[in-house]
């Protein structure tokens, strides 16, 4: 998984840009990060992005089993 998501913010971030300072560097893959993780759907997930899965994760977790825990 982790080696994936390597390869992928080389392919699709380092490759790609010509960064003018490491500030400019950060803040292009900050909002990357942001796009992978609340915009980019998977498929694997049903067309959901990571951020839909999380959160609809936790209310499952909260309503379903925090009586439980």
């Amino acid at each position: 998984m982790v080696e994936c998501l390597i390869w992928t913010i080389k392919e699709q971030y380092v490759h790609r840009y010509y960064f003018e300072s490491l500030q400019h560097a950060n803040r292009v893959l900050n909002d990357w990060i942001q796009f992978y993780n609340e915009v980019r759907p998977r498929q694997a997930l049903g067309k959901k992005t990571f951020a839909v899965v999380y959160a609809l994760n936790w209310w499952f977790v909260q309503k379903v089993l925090g009586h439980y825990i």
